[in-house]
């Protein structure tokens, strides 16, 4: 197979390109290996295939040897499981950190088993069955009867203030979650507004025209008018443009038969 002049060269140039790439990426690496949540990078690079149908001459024999190197990105060298794992153990480690929180407050709300001071909704609850249990036995002692009854008045105030220190709790809980959620949703305004930088400096790269340059758009211009519309003669051409391809193609067909007949 004869192949073109400048392949060996251009197979070169995208080898030394690709190992360029991989030196670069790795003086990131060396310089950022103390960095926090850096992980190390690597490019990502495929061998180019052989192009046979733009080959002029090609032999069924020997085949071509390829078109060299190319890169397709850089990526981070990470472990898809462990990555998993950790996401699924950090979910984890979350919900169960909000849940003690949860409970931490309606222990403190109940204050029930405290060494130091035992005045939780028990104790109250103890105090009317030692009242009843002596009222039972005096059960016409307006002494015990009035016991009795400021055991009750200690019960309901001890409800009260149990129920509104849920209640508390609750709407301190529903504050907190309002405010992550409004974290969150930040967060996922400044990530979305990072992946349209990305997008645009992307495809800065590789701008598409919209439109023609006026250069281009005179040199066309220019062509066309170098051949006539309705020739009256292959000798005596008349400098006006085309108005279709067909009347081009039959002035190119006279004109070439009239050089053949010379």
């Amino acid at each position: 197979m004869i192949r073109p002049t400048f392949l060996g060269f251009e197979t070169a140039k995208k080898g030394l390109t690709a190992a360029q790439k991989g030196l670069d990426v790795t003086g990131q690496n060396l310089t950022n290996w103390d960095s926090a949540g850096y992980t190390r990078q690597r490019i990502t690079q495929v061998a180019v295939a052989p192009d046979s149908y733009r080959n002029r001459y090609s032999s069924s024999r020997v085949g071509p040897a390829g078109q060299g190197v190319d890169i397709t990105g850089v990526g981070q060298t990470r472990d898809v499981y462990l990555d998993k794992r950790y996401r699924d153990e950090c979910a984890e480690q979350g919900y169960y950190t909000r849940s003690s929180e949860i409970l931490g407050d309606i222990q403190s709300a109940l204050n029930e088993f405290n060494p130091k001071s035992d005045t939780g909704l028990r104790s109250v609850l103890m105090a009317l069955s030692d009242a009843l249990q002596s009222f039972s036995v005096h059960a016409y002692s307006e002494t015990h009867a009035n016991i009795v009854t400021s055991a009750m008045k200690n019960v309901t105030q001890t409800l009260q203030q149990i129920g509104s220190k849920l209640d508390s709790a609750r709407e301190q809980q529903i504050y907190d979650l309002s405010v992550s959620v409004d974290d969150v949703n930040k967060k996922l305004m400044e990530l979305a507004g990072l992946n349209k930088t990305i997008m645009d400096d992307a495809a800065s790269f590789s701008p598409t025209p919209t439109s023609v340059p006026t250069s281009c758009t005179t040199s066309a211009t220019s062509f066309w008018m170098s051949f006539p519309s309705t020739p009256t003669s292959p000798t005596t051409p008349t400098r006006t443009a085309p108005s279709t391809w067909w009347s081009t193609a039959s002035w190119l067909s006279t004109a070439a038969n009239t050089t053949r007949s010379r």
